[in-house]
C-alpha cells in the first residue's frame, strides 16, 4: 500500500492511496473517499509499492521457481543459482497509463522499492540471471544512475533492506556477510558493519539505524543504535530490547511480554511509560501520536489498531474490524456476494483436501460456520499506512479509512481480491 498527494494547491487535487492485490492488481483511490479512480493488472506478484505524488512505481516477478540456472564459482562456493523474470512498471498517478518499464531477472521473488534522496531505489531488475544488484534509478524516466554489486546471490536474498535520510542499507555476501549504508544519490558506501543481523530497524527520517551483530555462541545477537551518517555507535541495548519503532531523537519502543510495549531512551533502562494489552505487530510513529496494529489471537481473530500518546503512553482510541455477521453485512451491502464467493474460493483447498478423505459434511460446514462468517479467516497479513489525518488499514477483507482524531471509520472498500502481503509506503507529495 502506498500513499500520496498529486503536486498543486492544497484542496487542488484529491490525495491518493494507491492499494495492490497479491494477484497483481493495482488500484488508486481517492484517500478522503475510497473512490476508485483507476485500477490495472500489472503482474502475478507484486513487490513493494512506491507512489511520489506523479508516479506509481509498481515491480512484479514471474513466480515459476527457477527459470534458469546459472553456474556460480566463488570465494570457495559453488552452486548453481536461478533467476525470477522481473519487471519494473511507473504509471502516471491519475490515470494509471504506463511511463516507462524496466525488464529482466530477480533473485528473489518480490522486489523491494524506496524513493529517497531524489532516486527509486530498487534491487530488481537485473541485467543477468543471478545478478544481484541494488539501483538507484531517475524516477522520471527509469534510467539507471548507479549499480551496487551485493555479491553472491546467497544468504539472505532480499538486498535492499531500507532507505532513509538519504541513505540506503543493503545486504552483501562477498568474502562475508556485511550491512553496507550507501549514499542514496550516488551509490557510494558510507560504512560498513560486519557479521550484520539481516534485521534493521530505521528511525523515521533515518538519523538513527539499530543494527545487529551475530556474536559467539551461535544464535546470540548484540544489539547497537547506530548514527546512519557514519555507523558510530550512539548506544548498546539489552539482548531483549530489540525495539520496532524508533524516533529520530532516541526514544526506542519495544515490546514486552505479556502484550505490553514500553518506551525506553537508548542507552537508559528505566522505563518512560508502559501501554499494556497491546501486541504491537506493526507501529506507525509520528510526533505525537503512535498506533499500533495487530492480529488478535485465534479463534475469534480481528485486526486492532490503538492509538496512543506518543508522550505518555495514555490510548487515545482503540478500533477493530468487524466480530459479527450483522456488522460484517451492514459493512458490505450490496458487495456481500463479491466477498462470500472469495472467501469460498479460500476455502477450497480444505474442501478437496476433506472430500479426498471422504469427509461429506466439509460444505455444510464451510457455509454455516466457515469462512465468510469469520472475519478471521479473511485477514491474513495486513499492513496500516498513515496520512493526511486518516490511518489505513489494508486488509483482505478491504481498505478501511480511520479518522486519526478518534479512530471512527470513515469509509470501507474493496478494490481488490486481496489487498495483503504488502509493505506500507507513505510519501509525501
Amino acid at each position: 500500500m502506498a500513499a500520496s498527494t498529486a503536486s498543486g494547491p492544497e484542496g487542488d487535487v484529491e490525495p491518493i492511496i494507491i492499494v495492490g492485490s497479491r494477484h497483481g492488481t493495482v488500484t488508486a483511490l481517492g484517500a478522503r473517499t475510497g473512490a476508485a479512480l483507476w485500477s490495472v493488472t500489472t503482474g502475478p506478484r507484486l513487490g513493494t509499492l512506491a507512489h511520489d505524488g506523479e508516479r506509481v512505481y509498481v515491480p512484479t516477478t514471474l513466480p515459476v521457481g527457477t527459470v534458469r540456472r546459472l553456474n556460480v564459482v566463488a570465494s570457495g562456493r559453488s552452486g548453481r543459482v536461478g533467476g525470477y523474470p522481473a519487471l519494473l512498471t511507473a504509471l502516471g498517478a491519475q490515470d494509471g497509463g504506463i511511463l516507462w518499464q524496466r525488464e529482466g531477472w530477480s533473485i528473489h521473488r518480490t522486489t523491494q522499492l524506496c524513493l529517497d534522496g531524489g532516486m527509486l531505489l530498487a534491487d530488481a531488475p537485473a541485467p543477468g540471471i543471478g545478478d544481484a544488484l541494488v539501483y538507484g534509478l531517475d524516477p522520471r524516466t527509469g534510467d539507471i544512475r548507479w549499480a551496487h554489486d551485493t555479491g553472491l546471490p546467497w544468504g539472505f536474498m532480499q538486498r535492499l533492506i531500507a532507505a532513509g535520510g538519504g541513505r540506503a542499507f543493503v545486504w552483501e555476501e562477498h568474502e562475508s556477510r556485511t550491512l553496507s549504508a550507501l549514499n542514496a544519490r550516488t551509490g557510494n558506501v558510507l560504512w560498513r558493519h560486519e557479521r550484520p543481523d539481516p534485521q534493521v530497524q530505521l528511525s523515521p527520517e533515518g538519523k538513527l539505524v539499530v543494527v545487529g551483530t551475530n556474536t559467539a555462541p551461535a544464535g546470540s545477537v548484540e544489539l547497537t543504535v547506530r548514527n546512519a551518517v557514519d555507523g558510530s555507535v550512539a548506544a548498546t541495548l539489552l539482548s531483549g530490547d530489540r525495539p520496532i519503532a524508533l524516533t529520530d531523537d532516541g526514544i526506542a519502543y519495544v515490546p514486552r511480554y505479556p502484550n505490553a510495549l514500553v518506551a525506553v531512551r537508548i542507552g537508559e533502562r528505566a522505563e518512560r511509560w508502559r501501554a499494556r494489552d497491546i501486541e504491537p505487530g506493526h507501529l506507525l510513529v509520528t510526533d505525537d501520536v503512535l498506533y499500533c496494529a495487530w492480529l488478535t489471537q485465534p479463534p475469534r481473530q480481528l485486526a486492532v489498531v490503538a492509538a496512543l500518546d506518543a508522550h505518555s503512553g495514555q490510548q487515545l482510541w482503540r478500533w477493530h474490524s468487524p466480530a459479527h455477521l450483522v456488522s460484517l453485512l451492514r459493512l458490505w451491502g450490496r458487495r456481500t456476494p463479491q466477498v462470500i464467493v472469495f472467501a469460498l474460493s479460500r476455502a477450497r483447498r480444505s474442501i478437496q483436501r476433506a472430500r479426498d478423505q471422504h469427509d461429506r459434511s466439509i460444505v455444510q460446514r464451510e457455509v454455516i460456520h466457515g469462512q465468510w462468517r469469520r472475519p478471521a479467516s479473511l485477514l491474513n497479513d495486513f499492513q496500516i499506512a498513515a496520512g493526511w489525518g486518516i490511518v489505513f488499514v489494508a486488509t483482505s477483507m478491504g481498505l478501511f479509512a480511520l479518522r486519526a482524531d478518534d479512530g471512527r471509520l470513515l469509509w470501507h472498500a474493496l478494490p481488490t481480491r486481496d489487498l495483503s502481503w504488502h509493505a506500507s509506503a507513505v510519501s509525501p507529495g
